[in-house]
This record gives structure tokens, C-alpha cells and sequence, in this order.
């Protein structure tokens, strides 16, 4: 498989939560955007690595995703909040449990995620608003910094190819 292929199997994702988030399923996109995290974070996971884990996802968020966002929350909270959705479709997961994390709440449309955060502060909460579709666009910035890196860094990109060939794609019928 190639970086073209590759490509290609990442626009048919992003296309996924794009038509998810046209027809207002909101829980289906982040679970494609969250996936999609681990999929990209277990791909750049370091050479020597069999699997992706936790830090890998955080060390992805950390790197590709937060530093240009405007979302008021962690890598460990995204994380966490990656957890409880794929997990158990809620907001709780043994992070949040733990007070590890805090759990994430999503405003979207023309929901301002800091008039909610202003509201969960005035109650002691401790919960994070973070805006969905502001989610998904550090989420299509972080990928093409991603690719950017692939081809500017040391990064060994057959590594990447390697791995990338174990996916499942498209053929033609």
C-alpha cells in the first residue's frame, strides 16, 4: 500500500464524519473522529512498538492535534473521552473515574462551548466543552500535519508503508 493509497483511505474517514455531521449524528462522528485518532496514532506509533496504547494516542494529540486548536481540554481528557464513547457511549471512563481526566462535553452548531463551560464552572463541575465540529477540524489539520511530517521528518516512512499495508481498503469489483 502506498502514501497515495493511505490518503485516500483517510479522505473516505474524513468523509464519513462529514456526512455524519450533515445529518446531525453526532455520536457516530466522534466515534469516527476518535477512531480515527487511534488508527493515525497507532500508524506513527514509535518503530520498535507491536500495538498502539494510550501514550501513543496522547503522544498523536500532543503533536498533531492540540497545539493549533482552539478545544479547552488534554490529551489525556480526548483520550478519556475516547474511552466512554467507544467503550460505553457515555462521557465516563476509568480516567474520569479516577479524576484522571476530566469527562468532555460537547456543544456544536452555533453553540458557544464557552457559554456552557461559563455554566459548568458557576456549578463546581469539572467538565470540559469542547465544540464538535472544532474537534473535527484540529482533527483534518492534524492529519495533514501528520503527512506533512511524513515526508519532512527522519520519520522512516517505509515504516509507515510497512504498517499501512495491513489496512483494509477498497478494491474495485
Amino acid at each position: 500500500m502506498s502514501i497515495e493509497t493511505l490518503s485516500s483511505n483517510i479522505s473516505k474517514h474524513i468523509l464519513s464524519v462529514e456526512l455524519c455531521l450533515e445529518h446531525n449524528l453526532r455520536m457516530p462522528a466522534l466515534i469516527l473522529i476518535y477512531s480515527g485518532i487511534d488508527i493515525l496514532a497507532t500508524l506513527a506509533r514509535p518503530e520498535e512498538k507491536d500495538i498502539g496504547s494510550r501514550a501513543d494516542f496522547k503522544r498523536w494529540c500532543d503533536k498533531y492535534l492540540l497545539p493549533e486548536s482552539k478545544l479547552n481540554c488534554t490529551a489525556t481528557d480526548l483520550y478519556a473521552a475516547r474511552c466512554g464513547i467507544l467503550h460505553s457511549y457515555t462521557a465516563e471512563s476509568q480516567l474520569s473515574k479516577k479524576l484522571e481526566a476530566n469527562e468532555l462535553v460537547y456543544a456544536w452548531g452555533s453553540s458557544r462551548p464557552e457559554s456552557l463551560q461559563e455554566i459548568i464552572d458557576c456549578c463546581g463541575l469539572s467538565e470540559k466543552v469542547i465544540h464538535i465540529e472544532q474537534l473535527f477540524l484540529a482533527f483534518k489539520s492534524s492529519i495533514v500535519r501528520f503527512l506533512e511530517d511524513l515526508h519532512d521528518s527522519n520519520f522512516p516512512i517505509e515504516v509507515i508503508e510497512k504498517r499501512a499495508r495491513k489496512f483494509f481498503m477498497d478494491r474495485p469489483s
